[in-house]
């Protein structure tokens, strides 16, 4: 059942979420602005190593989509394998030196990163695609439970506020988790008789996964061009505040995107069936109503634990009030143009989606140069994405009836956000929430809560 998979990754996830409130907080505090930016730029940095696979671990997603375990060819699964070991080790040859050449040092770790990272997104997309959700979930637990441990350790042991510290324990953490996922692999598939590793098959997977690799690095554009605009044409205090609010954001989407990847197993079995993903659009719209109330509990926390970083909080409450978009967008939207096989749709509206951001992006920059104004157009941005797609997209309907409770959301979610913070911000927006589902969205309510004690009672029986 769909509801019975998300629970197993989002509990799963939780952990995550617990680990990165800790670490959210931790991190700012002990660094500094200075140090911190430098540390969230090697972390903007970072985020395109997944770019250097080239599609290969894309076109295997699509390629594994809705198909159970037990039909996969093991031997061919090896050999692709040993093909993203063979290219992601000369990839990460060829950016270290380049590092080198430019002695450009924050590259370096960068480079450090692409064999593991790349790795671990290999299981992390298999798992997803062939509905393997206790090992998805189990592999997601590891990664911030050692960086946890690791901040702890710099903060209370080393107590010396070095971005770069904090940098090589991430680069050691990632690489670790990498080694014992190799490990695991190849236990596992150590007696197969594997098919040539540079094949026309795995370079096919390329080919296949090639328009869907350049949309994610277009989504990937789109998610951080606001951050890159923050970078270059604002200071390096707005840049810490805005990449605060980045963190922030990013505790949340923890959540939303564990549904996001349980759902694509799911659309890949159903993906001519409209009545399922307009189902599936509203209990999104409903999870990113949701989500959104997390604004309200960083608007208590951070005052007192972060006081240096309060001017971040509006630009929190604007790329929080994104949140239903973003979890229609990745949960559904992105899911569907993969399920359905169509990489060149898929690539033309990321494309245009980021030039549109980078218009709205410039308009803000012109305008009025500052975090707040930048976070603006990102909420433009995320709600274009959802508008025109809800449109693009034959069979999911619902802006209509959508329109009105989204509209509702937005003005009383930035209306609190701006009249009623702290604690009465947080108890006004769960009576808010709890009053807009019952009007709005009585049905899927009450069919989350029956699916919930059919899992309690088989559970306990």
């Amino acid at each position: 059942m769909i509801l019975g998979d998300i629970a197993k990754v989002f509990s799963a996830n939780m952990l995550a979420v617990l680990t990165g409130l800790v670490t959210g907080f931790f991190v700012p505090r002990f660094l500094g602005t200075e140090q911190y930016a430098a540390y969230k730029t090697f972390g903007l940095y970072a985020t395109y190593v997944g770019v250097l696979h080239f599609g290969f671990i894309d076109g295997l997603f699509l390629k594994y989509g809705g198909i159970e375990p037990a039909r996969i060819d093991k031997g061919a699964f090896r050999s692709e394998f040993l093909f993203l070991l063979f290219t992601q080790a000369s990839m990460t040859f060829l950016c270290a030196f380049a590092a080198f050449l430019l002695k450009n040092w924050l590259l370096l770790p960068v480079a450090l990163l692409i064999l593991p990272a790349n790795l671990i997104t290999f299981y992390k997309f298999f798992y997803q695609a062939t509905g393997q959700f206790n090992r998805y979930a189990r592999l997601n637990v590891l990664q911030p439970i050692f960086f946890l441990f690791a901040v702890l350790f710099l903060v209370f042991f080393v107590r010396t506020p070095r971005a770069s510290l904090f940098i090589t324990s991430q680069v050691l953490i990632i690489a670790g988790v990498a080694c014992l996922l190799a490990a695991w692999g190849a236990a596992d598939l150590r007696k197969e008789v594997y098919a040539r590793i540079l094949s026309k098959e795995n370079f096919k997977l390329i080919s296949v996964g090639f328009f869907i690799m350049v949309g994610n690095l277009s989504g990937i554009l789109f998610y951080s061009l606001d951050r890159w605009f923050v970078k270059i044409f604002l200071s390096t205090t707005d840049f810490a505040f805005y990449s605060l609010a980045v963190s922030m954001m990013g505790m949340v989407l923890v959540i939303v995107n564990s549904v996001s990847m349980t759902l694509y197993h799911r659309i890949a079995k159903q993906a001519e069936d409209l009545r399922f993903a307009s189902r599936v659009k509203r209990y999104l719209v409903m999870l990113g109503v949701f989500s959104a109330g997390g604004f309200f509990a960083f608007d208590i926390v951070i005052p007192i634990i972060l006081p240096d970083y309060v001017p971040a909080l509006g630009v929190i409450s604007l790329l929080f009030a994104g949140f239903p978009a973003i979890a229609v967008i990745n949960g559904l939207f992105i899911n569907l143009y993969k399920a359905k096989k169509r990489e060149k749709h898929y690539f033309a509206v990321v494309l245009s989606m980021l030039f549109v951001s980078f218009l709205l992006n410039c308009v803000a920059v012109l305008l009025r140069p500052s975090g707040t104004a930048i976070a603006l157009a990102t909420l433009f941005s995320f709600n274009a994405w959802y508008i025109i797609d809800t449109f693009r997209l034959e069979g999911i309907k619902g802006l209509g009836r959508e329109l009105l409770p989204l509209s509702v959301f937005l003005v009383v979610f930035l209306s609190l956000s701006r009249l009623s913070g702290g604690i009465s911000g947080f108890f006004f927006y769960g009576i808010f929430f709890l009053v807009w589902v019952a009007v709005f969205y009585r049905a899927e309510a009450k069919e989350i809560f029956k699916t919930i004690k059919t899992t309690r009672s088989s559970s306990n029986a």
